[in-house]
């Protein structure tokens, strides 16, 4: 079977060289997410910084933060997730919308009041959805 791996030395570079280069694109991306976090911009999956940490062998203090700010930082990504799902659901009253609030109060420690309602009232929907005639069910 034949090596498929690429001799470093054929681009003009070393084995030491492209690991660093390996390490150094990881560390940016887990800093570009960790900005977006401190920024409040929504990340789909917050704890990503992590596996970026991972494949560069580095720390949440190599990149300035530690557990619990990431921990800080994740809940109030998922916090206005639900957030936003939630109007979603009240506007347009997709289903799609009421499981995505389930499935983050169900993973995290968040409750209904802290995005702003009650079990009841998201079960009400649910229901009153249900209950709606479209074309397909006549």
């Amino acid at each position: 079977m034949t090596d498929t791996r690429m001799d470093p030395r054929r681009i003009g570079s070393t084995k030491a060289e492209l690991e660093a280069m390996h390490r150094k694109v990881w560390k940016y991306d887990a800093e570009v997410i960790l900005r977006a976090l401190r920024s409040g911009q929504l990340v789909d999956e917050p704890e990503i910084i992590l596996n970026s940490l991972d494949m560069a062998g580095l720390t949440l203090a190599d990149i300035g933060t530690s557990e619990e700010e990431l921990a800080a930082l994740s809940r109030k990504q998922y916090v206005e997730a639900a957030k936003e799902h939630l109007e979603n659901f009240r506007e347009f009253g997709t289903p799609m919308s009421y499981f995505a609030v389930l499935s983050i109060l169900a993973q995290t420690d968040i409750t209904w009041e802290e995005i702003g309602t009650t079990a009841g009232e998201m079960f009400e929907n649910m229901a009153r959805i249900g209950r709606k005639k479209t074309p397909l069910s006549e």
